[in-house]
């Protein structure tokens, strides 16, 4: 939003263009409603002077009801120099709406002894005219700055009782973690409610508190405990994780909220009931990528979501881009004196195909030149192939070090051996290895066994 958006914010589809343009920019809104130009434009010179904030002004109510009802506004200034009940029936519906209860009000210019005390109350400002406009500036910053970091500190949302924006991304990172280590994808799914500003705009902020409320219950009784629910910063728009499921499960899951949506009853700002039958869009993204950012996801996925949006009511959209699982990069380490062996293994690596795994070999011909190098210092996933018989240390005594080691459980230990009687086998089970391949030994049964044990990790 380069240009600072001007009064006269008129009708549906205008609002809903601004509040895209708004969602472009990082820049907090403050939003002026005025009666008396000369002092609006005192604070709208001070305002563009400075270039902290973006600011909206109305000087009508059917403008400024518009306005409130299009954007996301992080703080409200009321100009009243006539003393209009008018403007202070605004301040005083604005004010006790859910949405922004907790946002800065400044009300400049006059009002009864009761009014300044409700004002007071709300832990809001009133100022006098004349003012500073300079002195007004630091007072309105500091008080935006506090409330927008109590705002970013915050868990649960005020209004739903859902976990807030901020609190999704550190759950993100912690599913992210969980991916990278288990292996198992989890899914994203955001929700918008169709066709909300127009509602808000038409029936004003306390039906929209009410609809939004309605919604975030319905939506908290569908998800399971595992599952996680969250309000964005987007007032139409949720989002939830389940952290075990794929695209296909969160398919069923969506299908089954989008069937079942209760009509939700509300009232106006004038306390007249009303009644919709509010439905929803969404977008689903499976996240099977470790390497995957919150950023690109919550891109993708509110793009997702607007597409749905424009495609019609109850439209679910897929998002594919981070299906791919992260190609791994494991450690094969080949512990045997024997050059030829040695080098039939070696090949035997090189020529296999992997989905998603990238092997990096090293070779050794004694335990205690592996243990004398960095190279087992990884947390890497580590398939080790050992001979029971080396020229310093046996293959038994090496997997008693590795078994030994922090972060052990790395290790899938291989071991190559003349021994076949049954008490050597299990012997060599008890030290710790995981497998148990006789000599000779035919390359392709060694093939597979490896590809088991890969296959096992992905």
């Amino acid at each position: 939003m380069e240009e600072t958006i001007q009064q006269g914010v008129k009708g549906t589809l205008q609002t809903k263009d601004v509040a895209k343009q708004q969602a472009k920019t990082e820049k907090l809104v403050v939003f002026i409603y005025y009666d008396h130009e000369p002092t609006y434009r005192l604070l709208e010179h001070q305002l563009l002077s400075t270039g902290d904030f973006e600011h909206v002004s109305a000087s009508k109510w059917d403008d400024a009801h518009s306005i409130l009802g299009a954007l996301s506004i992080d703080s409200v200034v009321i100009i009243n120099t006539s003393e209009s009940k008018q403007i202070y029936q605004l301040y005083e519906k604005t004010s006790a709406s859910n949405h922004y209860r907790h946002i800065p009000f400044f009300y400049i210019g006059e009002c009864s002894h009761e009014e300044m005390g409700q004002i007071f109350a709300n832990e809001h400002e009133v100022i006098s005219v004349p003012f500073n406009p300079e002195t007004f500036y630091i007072k309105m910053k500091a008080k935006i700055d506090h409330s927008t970091r109590l705002k970013n500190e915050r868990q649960l949302d005020s209004v739903t009782a859902l976990y807030t924006e901020q609190f999704l991304e550190k759950m993100f990172h912690l599913q992210v973690a969980n991916l990278e280590r288990f292996k198992t994808p989890f899914t994203v799914i955001f929700l918008s409610l169709y066709n909300f500003y127009e509602m808000k705009t038409k029936y004003g902020l306390t039906a929209a508190d009410q609809i939004v409320g309605t919604m975030s219950d319905y939506i908290k009784c569908q998800v399971r405990d595992s599952d996680l629910a969250f309000r964005l910063d987007a007032e139409d728009e949720h989002a939830i994780i389940l952290p075990n499921g794929g695209q296909t499960e969160a398919g069923y899951f969506i299908r089954r909220v989008l069937e079942n949506i209760p009509p939700v009853a509300a009232t106006t700002y004038d306390g007249e009931p009303l009644q919709f039958f509010i439905e929803l869009c969404a977008s689903i993204v499976e996240i099977n990528n470790a390497d995957v950012t919150y950023r690109e996801v919550l891109e993708k996925g509110k793009g997702g979501l607007q597409a749905a949006v424009f495609k019609g009511a109850s439209t679910i959209e897929t998002v594919n881009d981070f299906q791919e699982p992260t190609v791994e990069k494991i450690k094969v380490t080949i512990i045997v004196e024997d050059q030829v062996i040695r080098s039939v293994l070696v090949h035997l690596l090189q020529r296999l195909t992997l989905d998603y795994f990238e092997l990096d070999v090293q070779t050794f011909f004694d335990g205690e030149a592996l243990l004398a190098s960095s190279w087992h210092r990884s947390a890497h996933t580590h398939i080790v192939i050992i001979d029971d018989v080396l020229p310093k240390r046996n293959g038994l005594e090496m997997v008693h070090e590795l078994r030994n080691m922090p972060n052990n459980e790395k290790y899938i230990v291989m071991m190559l051996s003349n021994r076949k009687t049954e008490e050597d086998v299990t012997y060599a089970f008890e030290m710790g290895v995981d497998d148990y391949i006789t000599k000779p030994f035919n390359v392709k049964f060694v093939e597979s066994r490896l590809k088991r044990y890969l296959k096992r990790l992905r």
